[in-house]
């Protein structure tokens, strides 16, 4: 297997090719064969392709193979007038990918990260998506190839959960790969099927079975989709997925929180010009005192806002979650969204205040990476409400700095550790929170 991710892979069947195969066949040996193939006509290659379909499915241990052998034909052929064979073909290896889904997701009490080497089922569902990703284009059938692209694109990204990034790397392939077939980008072509996409996401996400698989697909879509009008589909997802983790509790909270950092920082990226009105002033009388009084209404936020404001008030308590990585998460979403209010007072400010005291309590947790991310989000609230935390920052958090600074020095620790790298931020952020506030 390849040992990094490259650039140079543009389609599924280029990495397909790249793949090291056993008993010393070689690509440049196969290559030839399937060529071959492919020139004997429509009738006698759907005679090849179905005796190799009913190979796979009653062979488990040869369908990588066969897979590979399929695509490779497909290839080089044009598009057939008979896909019947193809979408059976397609639907069945639809089946086999949502064995590929791990079931058990990343934990929400250590902090991991799962370097799998590649193995046989690496390179089988490499092969599957590949396979699938040739096929659909030689399906003639437009209504029946809507309907078998949303169930594929919708494995496809589920597939992101998996940590072997040779399958990432296929992903990213195949996606690409339909898009230009589309003559769309990856984003255009998300958001082309996206409220599709969509739908599927929010059957699973109240699916007791396969609410551990919603997030998955909607941080993917999330993360690739540049168009804004992508949010109207998306706003009642993130409700459920929030009323899902109440239902579901720990099993299914990490998984929650990266969609909802990812949607945050997709609404950052959707309206970053968002900004409040002029300040709605009323007059109203009060009865029993006779006297005019003045109210000024809290302005009412844009929805993509006030969307970002509600994950923020159900996320806050995360903060001293007895977790790292839902800290590390509920930090990072904290981060994230005040950007995204910094235009809007009135929820920004309340925002700061509630997060303040779990906040400054990060930075005597033990772990060094809590405080890390601690000090992040310190520098994104001096940025974003300047002098409103000026004495918070002056009576609390100042000697805590100041504390570290004088104790520590840069000379104890070795350059690549976290305490050195811990050290290095507090010195480059004492200027940004001092310059912030002023």
């Amino acid at each position: 297997m390849l040992i990094s991710r490259s650039s140079t892979m543009n389609s599924c069947v280029d990495l397909i090719k790249s793949l090291p195969f056993s008993s010393e066949v070689t690509i440049c040996s196969v290559l030839p064969i399937c060529t071959l193939l492919a020139l004997y006509g429509k009738s006698e290659l759907f005679s090849v392709i179905e005796m190799a379909y009913a190979e796979m499915s009653s062979e488990k241990s040869g369908r990588a193979s066969l897979a590979i052998l399929i695509t490779l034909i497909l290839d080089e052929m044009e598009s057939p007038s008979e896909s019947y064979t193809l979408l059976t073909l397609i639907e069945t290896c639809i089946e086999w990918l949502k064995e590929m889904i791990p079931s058990v997701h990343n934990r929400d009490d250590i902090i991991e990260h799962v370097i799998s080497a590649p193995k046989k089922e690496t390179v089988l569902t490499a092969s599957l998506v590949s396979l699938m990703t040739v096929a659909f284009p030689r399906i003639a059938e437009e209504n029946k190839q809507l309907k078998l692209l949303i169930s594929f694109l919708y494995q496809l990204l589920e597939l992101y959960a998996l940590p072997e990034w040779v399958v990432h790397s296929v992903v990213d392939c195949a996606l690409t790969e339909m898009a230009t077939a589309m003559g769309l980008s990856v984003s255009e072509f998300l958001y082309k099927h996206g409220s599709y996409i969509v739908h599927h996401v929010a059957i699973a996400a109240r699916s007791r079975s396969e609410h551990d698989h919603a997030p998955v697909v909607l941080w993917a879509v999330l993360d690739k989709v540049d168009d804004r009008r992508l949010y109207s589909s998306v706003k009642h997802i993130v409700e459920d997925l929030l009323q899902a983790l109440d239902r579901f509790k720990q099993d299914f909270c990490i998984l929650v929180m990266r969609s909802m950092l990812s949607f945050i920082s997709a609404v950052g990226r959707w309206f970053p010009e968002l900004k409040p009105r002029e300040v709605d002033e009323s007059c109203s009388v009060n009865e029993d005192e006779d006297e005019e009084v003045m109210e000024v209404k809290r302005k009412e936020l844009p929805p993509p806002i006030a969307d970002v404001e509600h994950v923020l008030l159900r996320t806050k308590h995360l903060l001293s979650s007895p977790h790292l990585p839902i800290r590390m998460l509920a930090m990072r979403i904290l981060r994230e969204g005040l950007y995204v209010l910094r235009y809007f007072d009135d929820a920004l400010l309340p925002m700061v205040h509630q997060n303040w005291e779990a906040l400054i309590n990060r930075f005597s947790d033990k772990e060094l990476e809590i405080r890390e991310e601690a000090l992040k989000v310190v520098v994104q609230m001096v940025s974003v409400s300047k002098t409103f935390v000026y004495r918070r920052v002056r009576y609390q958090l100042w000697p805590i700095l100041e504390k570290w600074v004088i104790s520590n020095r840069l000379h104890m620790f070795a350059s690549g550790t976290l305490a050195y790298r811990l050290q290095l931020l507090v010195i480059r952020s004492i200027a940004d929170i001092w310059i912030g506030i002023e």
